[in-house]
Order: C-alpha cells, then structure tokens, then sequence
C-alpha cells in the first residue's frame, strides 16, 4: 500500500520535470529568434512552431550548453521575418539613397604628334597687380576689331637708309673760330682754300660762331676739313652731317579717328597718370619738320614756332604734325602731356613725299633758339652720324638741365649705333607694337634706355586728319611726354635723376634685365611718377 503514493510522487514529479524543460526550450528557441519576445503565429499557439525537438533532446543539449538553432529552425526564422514585415504595420523604414554609379574613366586616345612649327617667342605683357582694371597695359585691353585692324593693315614705310651714319652735304664745310677772332679772317680764309662763304650763326651754349662755307664740285670733303683742321687760325672743321626723321608716311589718311586705337596711352598707363600730371606748364621743343598748327588737335598747343632752315617752304609735314600730336594732343586724341607747351622747331625738310632731312647748320641753329626760349625737354625723332657739333650742343644742353630724348633709329639689328641716341646724356628710345614685339627696323646696342609703343600709331597729319605710322621716331614722342608729366610732378628733377626713373620703373621685356633690344623695357607712366614721389621725399628729408 505504502508504495503506491510513492509511485505516483514520481510520476508527477517526472512530468513537472518535463514540462519545466520543455517550458525552457521554449524560451530559448523564442530568444534565438533574435526577436528579443517570443511571437505568436497565425495560429496563437506557443506549441504549434514547428522545428522545436522533443523535451529529451531539448534537455540534453541545454546540459551540454548548446544553443538550440536546427535547420528546420533557421528555414522558419527566415520564413517569420518576412511575414512579420509584410504584415505587422510598422513605422516605413528610410530609404538608403541609391549611390550613383562611378563615371567610368574614358580611356586615353593618344593622337600622333604634330610637327613642330617654329613661332616667334612674345613675350606676354607684364601684369602690374597695381593696374586698375581698366588700365591694363595689355593687348587684350583692345576691342577685337581694333586687334583685328592693327593686325591685318601693315603701315606703309619708306625703305631704311644704309648709309645714314656716314651722310653729309656735299661740297660743304663747316668752320668753327673764336669768338674774338676778326671779320677779316673769314676773308683771308675763304680766299686761301677757295671757298665760298654762305652764313654763320653764333651759339651762345658754346659761346662760339659757326660758319658754313661751299667750294666747287670734285673737291673731296674730307681734304678740305683736313686743311682746314690744320691751319691754327680754325677752332674745328668737319663735314656739315645730314640726319633724317625716323618714323614712316601716314598709311591712310582719314577724316575721323577711333580714339580707342590709341592703344599706347593702355600700354603706357597713361590714363591712370593723368590724375596726377597732364604736363602742365612744362615746354617740349620738337625739332622736327613743319607742324600743322591749324590741327584742330593742336589747337593752342604750339606757345611759338622758329624756322632753322632758310629754305624748303612752310608747307605742313606729317612727320612733325604726329609727333606733336603724341605729346600734347587734347582732342579726339589724348596727348601722353596734353597740358604741355610745345615750341616748334623746323629743322627738317621733307622732299617728294620722303622723309625729312636735316643737316648739322639747322640742327645747331633750332637747338641754340629752344634753348634761348626756355625749353626744358628737346624732342629729337632723328638719328645720324657722329657730329661732334652736335654732340657738343648735347653736353652744353645736358649742363643747363635740359632733357633730350632722341630715337634710336630704323637702320635695322645689324646698323652701329646713330647719334644723338648714342651720346651718354640722351635717352635713346626704342619702338615695340601692340603686343610688346621688337620694332622689325629698330637699331639695337647697350645705349637703348627704354622701349615705347611706335608701331601702328594713330596720329594726327596736316589737313585736320588722321593716320597710322610706324617707327622709333614715334615711340620717342611718348617718352618725352612721360618726362613732362615727371617735370611737373617736381621741377627740380636732373637728367640724370629722370633716365634712373623712367628706367627703373620700366617693365622688363625680352631677356632678363637691360639688353641691346628693349633696354630697361616698356616704360610706365605711373611707377615712374610713383619712382619720382620716392625721390621727392627722401630729398626734403
């Protein structure tokens, strides 16, 4: 009897027993859902979850530590996931933006090498970070039509002269005696080498007479100045020298101007100068050919006018008419010194539609008059031979302050250096075009000072017109109207102190530094006044 209750203890504790286990695995099979809860299935049933094993498997991998996860299990676990995330509403889940698909690089078609073709090097026009936008001293400042125009329409020139450093008169002599000599020795003289005589003029910046004799033809000058130059009565003899204008004919002449083809005053920054100094008060003597001063852009300009040549007409000349007109022209053109007075000097005689000549007499007679009159700048658009008349009437002009600025020449690279540019108190002046280039006919040497725009000038030319020209005779207009706007800033400036600023402060063009071509390079009319303000202040220090 005792044994039955004992029996059915044990049944009932054995089926406790497994239910407990069975209630375990069923925990842990939920929880290996990775569902944090357990979930119910359609039918509510906790038992009806197939893949679960039967109590005594599930009790003997608990008591080996196992996680229960069979593969019936993992195929229902699967199939719960997406019933659960197609039925349960739930808040939508934000969408990863699809990444775009990486551009796949092109593949690299390497085309065969052209030839390589020879260009002329330009050097690119320096860019002053100081240059206000719309003063770029540049080509690309110019509207496409005008690069276009200046491009396409080549200047007319005269043909260069080969033998322009040895030219003289023929049949001409030039005397020198002291001032203190007797009327008679003309006489005597003249009588002895069989000369005739044709006028004399006395220079007061050399304190002496220059006399001008002629003798007949088939008499070798050089003998006569020989003889002469050893007779002791004679202070000095040489060959009366002919110098020409160094700029070409008008291209066309025209009734109107585009004032923006004056792409010099951009280059040159002039412009931007002209709020500080228009030249004013300052006197520019051009010793040039005949200046139309009826030019309505000369109107007022010219303070006098002198003639040095006794013959030759008054008939107005391009040459002498542009060259005014790039200093002071305040019209439709804009003079680089607008404000500046010019004293016209005709020296020059042009002959068929040529260039102007001049020789040594009229040079030294239009020299010593501009001086008298008070010119501080002489205006020299002519090159020549070495005349040592006229390299003493530039040492005598350089010692009372004047400041000559003369053309280096169009006689071409291979040319020797011609005077007055040569001489060591003149600023000699090259010509460049639009974009910096080296003027084709330009004299080279160490005596080039600075370069200037002087090719494809817009000018004036007589007849109230205008015209393009070409040459350094041009380029040197403009650096004498720099030295005017310099001379107004302080009056006080030396020659010496105006050739260190201009030079200074020039953009350096062609090999590194000064060279033969371009000098110090193209000048700047606002870092020199700019140079010239410095100068000014450390001297009232």
């Amino acid at each position: 009897m005792s044994s039955k209750p004992s029996n059915v203890r044990r049944v009932l504790i054995s089926r406790l027993w497994n239910r407990v286990v069975v209630l375990g695995a069923i925990v842990l099979g939920v929880a290996a859902l990775g569902q944090g809860d357990a979930k119910q299935d359609r039918s509510g049933s906790w038992f009806s979850v197939p893949g679960f094993v039967n109590p005594v498997q599930a009790q003997t991998r608990l008591r080996r530590g196992r996680v229960i996860k069979t593969p019936a299990q993992k195929r229902r676990l699967k199939g719960l996931r997406k019933r659960t995330t197609t039925s349960t509403p739930t808040q939508p889940t934000p969408t990863k933006p699809t990444p775009t698909a990486t551009p796949q690089k092109k593949k690299r078609v390497v085309k065969p090498a052209k030839p390589k073709v020879a260009q002329p090097k330009v050097k690119p026009p320096v860019m002053d970070p100081k240059t206000p936008r719309d003063v770029v001293a540049g080509s690309d400042l110019l509207p496409p039509h005008v690069r276009a125009y200046l491009k396409q329409t080549p200047t007319r020139e005269f043909p260069p002269v080969p033998d322009l450093a040895t030219r003289i008169r023929q049949s001409q002599v030039l005397v020198s005696f002291d001032a203190r000599a007797p009327q008679t020795l003309l006489e005597s003289l003249a009588q002895q080498y069989g000369l005739t005589y044709v006028d004399g003029l006395f220079i007061e910046m050399l304190d002496a007479d220059i006399h001008r004799f002629s003798f007949a033809p088939g008499r070798s000058v050089a003998d006569v100045v020989a003889a002469l130059q050893a007779d002791g009565r004679v202070v000095a003899a040489q060959p009366n020298y002919v110098f020409g204008s160094q700029g070409s004919a008008e291209l066309s002449a025209q009734d109107d101007a585009q004032a923006e083809l004056q792409y010099a005053l951009a280059k040159l920054r002039v412009p931007a100068a002209h709020k500080r100094a228009t030249g004013r008060t300052v006197k520019i003597a051009v010793i040039d050919t005949q200046i139309d001063t009826a030019h309505p852009e000369l109107t007022g300009v010219v303070l006098e006018a002198f003639d040095a040549v006794p013959t030759g007409g008054d008939k107005a000349d391009p040459h002498g008419t542009a060259i005014s007109g790039i200093i002071a022209a305040q019209k439709t053109l804009r003079g680089v010194a607008p404000r500046a007075g010019i004293l016209a000097v005709r020296a020059f005689v042009a002959e068929d539609g040529g260039l102007g000549e001049a020789d040594t007499m009229s040079l030294a007679r239009g020299m010593n008059w501009a001086e008298r009159r008070g010119a501080q700048v002489f205006n020299m658009s002519f090159a020549g031979p070495k005349d040592a008349l006229l390299l003493k009437l530039v040492d005598a002009a350089h010692a009372r302050g004047i400041i000559m600025v003369a053309a280096s020449g169009n006689a071409g690279p291979e040319a020797p250096p011609l005077y007055p540019a040569a001489h060591e108190h003149v600023i000699a002046v090259t010509a460049t075009d639009f974009t910096d280039k080296l003027y084709k006919r330009a004299n080279r040497g160490a005596h080039i000072a600075l370069a200037a725009p002087g090719v494809d000038i817009l000018v004036a030319v007589p007849g109230g017109r205008f015209g393009m020209m070409s040459g350094t005779s041009l380029a040197t207009a403009h650096i004498s109207g720099l030295v005017a706007l310099l001379l107004e800033s302080d009056p006080n400036l030396t020659p010496k102190e105006i050739h260190t600023l201009i030079t200074r402060s020039a953009h350096d063009l062609g090999p590194k530094g000064t060279d033969p071509q371009f000098g110090a390079g193209r000048a700047d009319a606002v870092e020199a006044l700019d140079e010239g303000t410095k100068v000014n202040q450390v001297s009232q220090q």
